[in-house]
């Protein structure tokens, strides 16, 4: 059902498709209050105030991480020419983020559930705050590997907590409220690029020092009288016919020579790093006082989990109990059992489906007590993370939609380890003049294809997926034509002209790839969501070190093309991937009905 279809809750209510009762205010049992279209005031209670400052607050600390982070990458040529950075090393600097924060993604979230959240990201904030100042006062790429290891491992905390906290602070309008919050990650793109337009120039290259005084005779040149500009700006030496020879005053030449340079010198990317990580300070004990997790609360989301895994247990104790009543049967009894409760055609290397075949062959046994002496059939025990992990790849649609979104993130992390020097490089362009215009058009773009895709795939998929299937795949197809375009170009204006439709084309995959990952495994979201993005950043790491082998060998403005590929590559998969996708929710939804009529036919025989 679409978002603006209306149904009916289970008291008969009239509601929207997302819960709202129509035209009505809805208070949460925490406090917590939200507004229908009849109300026009924005907050009714003081949880519904503090519930949008911790939005806010998440929100300004993913735009603070997201702008530190696309902070190096913007000020790289600056840094790599200060430093001696080869193309190499600055890809690496990439790569090293990726890979930490993909190996730390999974521990993070599983501690964020053990743990006060809020402390962890507070945690977290202080950390990847001291890596920018750490970064900003590196002298040496060494020093550069440490401070963006310790970023990275700051960094890991911010979504995991931000996704956990913010449906249970917004329960009603979760998709809204995660939508805001995503649109962080575009402004902070936005300061990084607007950041690095503050660059300095140097006022003399290294090395031109040598040749202020040498030994070579000074030769003057003759200018003709008629061709005098401003006389009172030079000084003549003397005269020979028509013609003069002259030389500029002292003041003419600092004022045309000095002056300019000493206003082109602007900040040190030392000073900016400085600058932009500064707000950390303030996000980080604001955190730490002003918001509290909600699931910590006696009425929080997290509170009633535990209480209702407390209660299982004690369910799970009692029938142990009766198991323990349940006399023995010899083992070609419990094959017959078990062969008589499940389909021949039944899968039985997934999880789901063995506690299925457990709860129907423990339906079969009580049905059938007294007659035959039984065993207690129970569900495989739980692997751990990383065998909940390993889980994940039994399922083809998972694996397929992982490889399709981890083809974008290769070619997206490539255009974002290089965008800066691609403009520097191969159109000449200042810092000063190609940072204003990318934190206008890579954000907008991002914003517009991310929110944009995600509205327009959520109306298609209320007609069926194949046209949803269609839009991702030709609009991740599409940005690699768009793109290949931008770097081919031979002015940047047109240039950033096909930047920006390539951009929107390829952020379409962004939020349906969020949902087909929970749909891929919809008994185990959490562990889907995390390992799923622990294998995109891994893989994706490998972009800019192919960018800069490809550029050693080559030119960068070949090396990008490299993304473009991917791309294409991408969409082709995304075709892949939703078709099998489809297929799996089909299959589930059959199997599904199958055992309720095979338990319905077993009680009405019992």
């Amino acid at each position: 059902m679409s978002a603006d279809e209306n149904c009916r809750d289970a008291r008969g209510a009239e509601t929207t498709g997302d819960g709202f009762p129509s035209g009505e205010f809805v208070e949460e049992e925490d406090g917590n209050a939200f507004m229908g279209s009849g109300e026009t005031s924005m907050f009714r209670n003081e949880a519904e105030r503090r519930a949008a400052w911790a939005l806010g607050l998440l929100t300004v600390a993913y735009c603070h991480a997201s702008a530190t982070g696309f902070l190096l990458p913007s000020l790289l040529p600056a840094m790599s020419v200060e430093l001696k950075l080869d193309d190499e090393q600055g890809a690496l600097l990439t790569t090293l983020f990726t890979v930490i924060y993909s190996l730390l993604l999974p521990f993070i979230g599983v501690l964020a559930d053990k743990v006060d959240r809020k402390n962890l990201l507070t945690a977290g904030a202080a950390t990847w705050t001291l890596a920018s100042f750490m970064t900003a006062h590196s002298q040496n790429f060494a020093a550069l590997v440490v401070s963006r290891g310790l970023f990275a491992i700051g960094n890991g905390a911010q979504n995991p907590v931000a996704f956990s906290m913010i449906p249970e602070m917004f329960p009603r309008n979760k998709a809204l409220a995660l939508s805001a919050y995503n649109l962080a990650i575009h402004a902070g793109r936005a300061v990084s690029f607007a950041s690095g337009a503050f660059v300095g120039r140097a006022i003399a290259p290294p090395g031109s020092e040598q040749h202020i005084l040498t030994n070579e005779p000074i030769t003057l040149p003759l200018t003709y009288l008629t061709e005098i500009g401003a006389l009172g700006a030079h000084t003549i030496l003397y005269t020979t016919a028509d013609s003069v020879v002259l030389t500029p005053n002292v003041g003419t030449v600092l004022e045309n020579t000095v002056g300019p340079a000493l206003m082109k010198s602007g900040m040190s990317w030392h000073e900016i790093f400085d600058l932009v990580a500064f707000p950390g300070l303030l996000i980080a004990p604001l955190i730490l006082f002003t918001i509290t997790d909600p699931g910590r609360t006696s009425t929080g989301s997290r509170a009633m989990k535990r209480r209702q895994r407390a209660l299982e247990r004690e369910k799970s104790r009692e029938r142990e109990k009766m198991f323990e009543n349940l006399p023995t049967i010899d083992n070609g009894g419990l094959v017959a059992l078990v062969g008589a409760s499940v389909d021949d055609e039944f899968d039985l290397d997934s999880e789901s489906s063995r506690r299925n075949v457990a709860v129907t062959a423990t339906t079969t046994q009580l049905g059938m007590m007294g007659k035959y002496k039984s065993v207690p059939i129970k569900p495989k025990t739980d692997d751990g993370l990383f065998g909940s992990m390993a889980a994940c790849f039994e399922s083809k649609a998972f694996r397929r939609v992982t490889t399709a979104s981890t083809l974008v993130d290769v070619a997206g992390w490539s255009m974002i380890a290089f965008q800066a020097a691609f403009y520097e490089r191969v159109f000449d362009l200042t810092p000063a003049e190609y940072d204003p215009l990318l934190a206008l058009i890579i954000p907008l773009a991002g914003v517009t294809g991310g929110l944009g895709g995600g509205w327009i795939c959520d109306r298609l998929q209320a007609h069926g997926p194949r046209g949803q299937r269609w839009f991702i795949s030709l609009m991740t197809i599409a940005a690699g034509p768009l793109l290949a375009a931008s770097i081919l170009a031979d002015d940047y204006k047109v240039s950033l002209a096909y930047l920006f439709p390539g951009i929107l084309a390829a952020e379409v995959f962004r939020a349906p790839t969020a949902v087909m990952t929970r749909e891929a495994l919809p008994d185990s979201p959490s562990v889907a969501a995390a390992t799923h993005l622990a294998v995109r950043n891994l893989i994706a790491g490998i972009g800019p070190l192919l960018v800069a082998y490809l550029a050693h060998k080559y030119d960068l403005r070949h090396a990008l093309l490299l993304a473009p590929v991917f791309y294409v590559l991408a969409g082709i998969s995304y075709f892949d991937a939703i078709g099998v996708l489809t297929k799996e929710k089909q299959a589930r939804v059959e199997a599904t009905r199958k055992q309720a009529s095979k338990k319905k036919m077993m009680q009405k025989a019992a």
